[in-house]
C-alpha cells in the first residue's frame, strides 16, 4: 500500500509505504517528500499520454517469495494527485530519442530493453514477463547471444520483470527527468520529474 498524507505543521507530504508481509521486513516506511511541496508557479513533469502507467508488473520474487509487486500504475496517479494538490502545473517531458540516454547506458543494454521482451515471448514456456533465471559470474566473460543469457546479464535481480511496455515507460520517464534537470539548469528554482519506472536502481547496462 502507498500513500501521501501532508503533515499539519510543516506542509510536507509524508510518504507511508506498508511493503509485502510475506517478506516479514520493513513493514512501514515513513519519510519526507520535501519536493512535492512546492509553490503553485512550480511545475511537476509528466507525460500525459500514459507511458509511465502502462508499465505494470503482476508478480516479482523477494527473499524467495512469489509476490505481487508493489511497483504498480496507481503510485504515478497517487503523486500526480498529490503534486496537483499542491498547486504544481503540470507540463510535457521533452522528447529526445535516444540522444541522452545513450549517452548514460550502453548500446547492447537498450538494444535488449527495446527487444527482449518479443524475444522471451518466443521462448518454449516462457513467463508472461521477463524474470532472469540465471546470472554470469562476475559478469567477465563474452556477452550472451541467447535471451535468456542477456536478461541475467542486464537484470540485477527478480524484483523488477519486464512487461511489454517496460520499454517504452523507462524512456519517457528518462526524458522526464532530464526535462526537469533542463529547467533547473534554465533557472528554475524547482522541477518535479514524476518518473515511473523510477530508475533509481539502473546502473550503466544493468537495473
Amino acid at each position: 500500500m502507498f500513500y501521501l498524507q501532508r503533515h499539519p505543521k510543516t506542509g510536507l507530504f509524508l510518504e507511508y509505504r506498508t511493503l509485502d508481509v510475506a517478506t516479514g521486513q520493513n513493514l512501514h516506511v515513513k519519510r519526507h517528500l520535501r519536493v512535492i511541496s512546492v509553490k503553485i508557479s512550480e511545475c511537476i513533469i509528466y507525460n500525459r499520454a500514459g507511458d509511465v502507467t502502462r508499465h505494470t508488473n503482476a508478480d516479482m520474487t523477494a527473499s524467495g517469495v512469489p509476490s505481487a509487486s508493489p511497483e504498480k500504475p496507481q503510485r504515478a496517479d497517487t503523486l500526480l494527485a498529490a503534486a496537483l494538490s499542491a498547486g504544481c502545473e503540470p507540463a510535457e517531458p521533452t522528447d529526445t530519442g535516444l540522444t541522452l540516454v545513450s549517452a548514460v547506458h550502453t548500446p547492447e543494454y537498450l538494444r535488449f530493453l527495446k527487444s527482449i521482451y518479443n524475444r522471451w515471448q518466443a521462448l518454449d514456456n516462457a513467463s508472461s514477463e521477463v524474470i532472469p533465471n540465471i546470472h554470469p559470474n562476475g559478469r567477465t566473460g563474452r556477452y550472451p547471444d541467447s535471451a535468456v543469457g542477456q536478461a541475467g546479464y542486464h537484470m540485477a535481480d527478480t524484483a523488477c520483470p519486464i512487461s511489454s511496455m517496460t520499454f517504452a515507460a523507462a524512456l519517457t520517464s528518462a526524458h522526464s527527468a532530464a526535462t526537469a534537470a533542463q529547467w533547473v539548469l534554465d533557472g528554475e528554482p524547482v522541477a518535479y520529474a514524476l518518473c515511473r519506472p523510477p530508475g533509481h536502481h539502473a546502473f550503466r547496462d544493468m537495473a
